[in-house]
Formats: structure tokens, C-alpha cells, sequence
């Protein structure tokens, strides 16, 4: 019997452990980078010199499965999911680093080998060195998160690979375009979290998507419906499921999505659009017809701002997002509105890149 119960105990932290994400989550200090940005062109180097550490730090891992294992501290790798993510990454790194130096021709590349070689050659400013090693340590830790998830999928499902079209990153979005999203709201109404995050979206005229939890909602709207409908006025809404569970394991996971899909369209008639998508909890979900057989897109994310993370505070969580978005060009931002650092992170964000000809996608274009 005992021996049932550690069992059963190493399980549950095991899938406890793989659902909280690794141990090392990348963040660090961009007041090491001697640059501000500006203007686009600012924009454009930064984002040249991140892709190119990005790109060193990638090239230190070895495509071999024994050395992935220990890497990676794991016992079982899909080394199919890795190779695929890997050569997805490379592609994109190249063509993000041909628009960033678009303007200068000379330090142009014409393939992957080039894009290496470029990456791995010494520094020559000084006033970067320092700068380029704390860059060079976080991705190290970022290329080991992202290496981490596409090493557990398909077996864990997670925003790294997708199943269909019919399923969506941010990686097909133009250049600089950026949606801001947010999960697990609608928060508890005496921390106000959520009406915080959206006051300062409104703010700066920003749209959010709202990633929300059908059974919190419920309970919020059967007490105060107007309240429910003039919080959101001016977002949009999407469906996080009726409960924060793994939508891949539980057998209810088509009852649960289906729920919360009738809940929104009553609750806000006039996002209909939205309302269809999807985001399923930890970025868990089966690879079935369901989705497309009911209009259903699933919405991942391709920027993690990790601001459910203890190890980050809202200052680490600012320079984590915009390194990445220096890094990917694009995508969907994952933000949670129940924590308190998405709505203290967000104006530095929005302010320090501002001048970059940034494009925050309006929901209703979606």
C-alpha cells in the first residue's frame, strides 16, 4: 500500500513540476544594453545583436539525443518534436535578422551557416561586452526553456509545435505586430487585478484579450451582471475553459470548452468573434477535429511573460517581454490578469517601446 501511495505521490509531482514549467526561467537587467530605442531604427538594432545571442546560444546544443537528455535533465525526449522545433527556429531567426538589417546591406547573410558564423564571431565594442554576456546568459536559460517544451511534446502539449491551421502562435503575424492577451481572470473584485490591467489598456487606447475561467465568471456575472459587462467594455473575450485544468487529460474537456463558449456569448453578445477562441490551461489540448467541426480556433502564445513565476518581479518581467519581442518580431503575449505584475509591467513596456513602430493588433482584426 505504501508503495502504491509514493507512486502515486511521484506522479503527481512529476506532472505538478512539468505544469509549473522548468527551473530556470530567462530574465536579466536590460539597463546593461548602453542604447535606448528611439526610433525604428533602434528597434531594428537591438533586435539585430538580441537574434544573433539568441543564435550563439542556440548553437551550443548538439541535436543528439544523449546529450539533449542530460541537458535537458530528462529521461524521455521526443528528439522528432526537438529536430522539427528546431529547424522552425532557425528559419524564423534567419528571416527576423534579414528584416532587421534590412537597411544595412552589408551586414546582410544569406543562410543559417552565415547567420552562425556572424553570431559566434568576438565583440568588438566594449561598450556592448557587458551587455552581450548578461544577454548571453539569458538565452542560454530562454533556448533551454524552449528546448524543455518541444523535448515533452507531443507527449505534453504546450505552445511550442502546433497540430493544425487551424491553431495559432503569432509566428503568421506581420512584422512588429504584437496582441496582448491575458489568462485566468476574472480576478477576485477586492484586488481589483483585472480592472487594473484593463484600465491601463485603456489608457494607452490598447486592445486585451481576455483569456477567462467560465465558472469564476459565472459566479462574478450571477452577482453582478452589469458590473461583469462595464468591466470588459472596450476588450474582448475568449474562453479559458469552465475550470484551470489540463484540457488533454479530462474526459469532460469538449463539455468544459462548449460551456464556457454559451456562457461568453451570453455574457458578451457582442464579441461573438472572440468568443470562439479558445486558450487551453498550461497550453494542454488534444489533437482533434472538435475544434474546427465547432468554429473553434485554439489561441497559444509565442511570448511567455512568466508573471505567474515567483522568481520574477514586475521589473524582470518588462525586460523578459521586450527582449522578446526584439527577439521574435511578432506573436501573441501571455500575461495573467489575476497576478498583479501584468498591469506594473505593462506601461513600461508599452512606453520604452513606443517609438519602435511597434503595432498592437486591435481585436476586432483579429
Amino acid at each position: 500500500m505504501k508503495k502504491i501511495i509514493l507512486i502515486i505521490l511521484m506522479i503527481f509531482i512529476t506532472n505538478t513540476a512539468i505544469a509549473k514549467g522548468p527551473e530556470k526561467v530567462a530574465s536579466y537587467n536590460r539597463s546593461s544594453y548602453p542604447y535606448l530605442i528611439k526610433t525604428e531604427k533602434d528597434f531594428d538594432k537591438a533586435s539585430t545583436l538580441e537574434i544573433l545571442v539568441f543564435m550563439k546560444a542556440l548553437s551550443e546544443v548538439k541535436l543528439e539525443e544523449n546529450f539533449l537528455k542530460k541537458y535537458l535533465i530528462l529521461k524521455k525526449i521526443d528528439i522528432n518534436s526537438i529536430k522539427k522545433f528546431h529547424n522552425k527556429i532557425e528559419d524564423l531567426m534567419l528571416k527576423n535578422y534579414r528584416i532587421s538589417v534590412k537597411k544595412l546591406p552589408e551586414f546582410d547573410v544569406k543562410n543559417t551557416e552565415e547567420l552562425y558564423k556572424r553570431a559566434n564571431k568576438p565583440v568588438v565594442n566594449k561598450a556592448l561586452l557587458d551587455w552581450h554576456n548578461k544577454s548571453l546568459r539569458f538565452h542560454r536559460r530562454y533556448v533551454y526553456e524552449q528546448f524543455r517544451l518541444a523535448a515533452l511534446f507531443p507527449r505534453i502539449t504546450s505552445e511550442i509545435l502546433l497540430f493544425s491551421e487551424n491553431e495559432i502562435r503569432g509566428d503568421k503575424y506581420k512584422d512588429k505586430q504584437f496582441l496582448l492577451t491575458f489568462d485566468d481572470g476574472p480576478a477576485n473584485k477586492s484586488k481589483g487585478n483585472t480592472e487594473k490591467t484593463i484600465a491601463v489598456l485603456k489608457r494607452y487606447n490598447i486592445d486585451g484579450l481576455f483569456f477567462v475561467l467560465g465558472k469564476t465568471l459565472k459566479r462574478r456575472y450571477t452577482k453582478e451582471p452589469d458590473y461583469i459587462r462595464t468591466l470588459y467594455k472596450g476588450m474582448y473575450t475568449s474562453s479559458h475553459g469552465m475550470e484551470h485544468y489540463s484540457h488533454a487529460k479530462k474526459k469532460s474537456w469538449k463539455k468544459s470548452i462548449i460551456e464556457t463558449k454559451n456562457l461568453l456569448d451570453k455574457v458578451f453578445p457582442n464579441n461573438l468573434k472572440s468568443n470562439s477562441y479558445f486558450r487551453p490551461p498550461y497550453g494542454q489540448r488534444k489533437n482533434s477535429p472538435f475544434f474546427k467541426d465547432n468554429k473553434i480556433s485554439v489561441m497559444l502564445w509565442n511570448i511567455d511573460s512568466q508573471d505567474w513565476s515567483r522568481k520574477l518581479n514586475p521589473e524582470m518581467i518588462r525586460d523578459r517581454i521586450i527582449t522578446l519581442m526584439l527577439l521574435w518580431r511578432k506573436g501573441v503575449i501571455l500575461f495573467h490578469d489575476v497576478h498583479p505584475k501584468a498591469y506594473v509591467a505593462l506601461p513600461e513596456i508599452i512606453e520604452q517601446t513606443k517609438f519602435a513602430g511597434i503595432k498592437w493588433i486591435k481585436c476586432k482584426d483579429l
